[in-house]
């Protein structure tokens, strides 16, 4: 199988607990947790790698991102719940914030911390959509109705992006083919286009005794020649 180069950014993360993570865009699948920078990434890599050898081409093909990607920082201010006796004032928040352009098609935005992505078809609708998303994410699993929960949201001390590549094994369309042809065994003719007589107990057939006198005739007669049986 031909190597094939495939460029990848990962999102490093710094835990405040001495965690690093991991995360190579597009491979929403993978994320590795270590205890320094370097074997998270060599992680990272590692299974982006398997990721990508086990994806269809087309697959593969939305893996690959060729875009700049640039990383900014949003602002969130969030209000106490309604009903708290334990948080009465606003709480600003900074989220980490990944962007590219996906071709000419969208403009995204990820935020790590949260595992959301935002897309739009025009910029200005993705700089008007990031803060809402966030927003709403934060309420959809109940985060914004509780401190603790907020503060495992912003435990991340400091974020980078790495750029690199992986060589993976890519099976071209015709190796593919070629695979899935040996995995078919051939079958005898016969037992596509007839029936093997000896191969068990047949269905008892009546009033044959004429087909069966011109069968031994041209079987066995001055000129023997072969015989196909047809159903009909």
């Amino acid at each position: 199988m031909p190597e094939r180069e495939i460029p990848i950014t990962l999102v490093v993360r710094e835990l405040d607990d001495d965690v690093v993570v991991a995360t190579p865009l597009l491979f929403d699948e993978v994320a590795c947790c270590q205890d320094s920078a370097q074997g998270a990434l060599a992680a990272a890599r590692e299974l982006a790698k398997r990721a990508a050898e086990a994806s269809a081409n087309f697959i593969l093909h939305q893996r690959c991102l060729l875009g700049e990607v640039t990383l900014h920082t949003v602002e969130i201010t969030l209000p106490p719940p309604t009903k708290s006796e334990f948080w009465s004032e606003p709480v600003e928040l900074k989220f980490a914030m990944v962007r590219w352009r996906h071709g000419t098609d969208a403009y995204l935005a990820m935020v790590p911390e949260l595992g959301i992505e935002i897309m739009a078809a025009r910029e200005p609708d993705l700089n008007r959509m990031i803060p809402e998303h966030i927003v709403a994410a934060l309420r959809r699993n109940k985060t914004a109705e509780s401190l603790y929960e907020l503060a495992l949201v912003q435990r991340s001390t400091k974020v980078t992006l790495e750029r690199s590549s992986i060589s993976a094994n890519i099976k071209t369309p015709r190796s593919i083919e070629q695979d899935e042809g040996k995995e078919k065994e051939p079958k005898p003719a016969i037992e596509e286009v007839g029936t093997v007589l000896d191969a068990g107990p047949l269905s008892p057939a009546y009033a044959m005794e004429a087909i069966v006198e011109q069968m031994a005739d041209a079987l066995g007669g001055r000129h023997p020649r072969s015989v196909l049986p047809v159903a009909t």
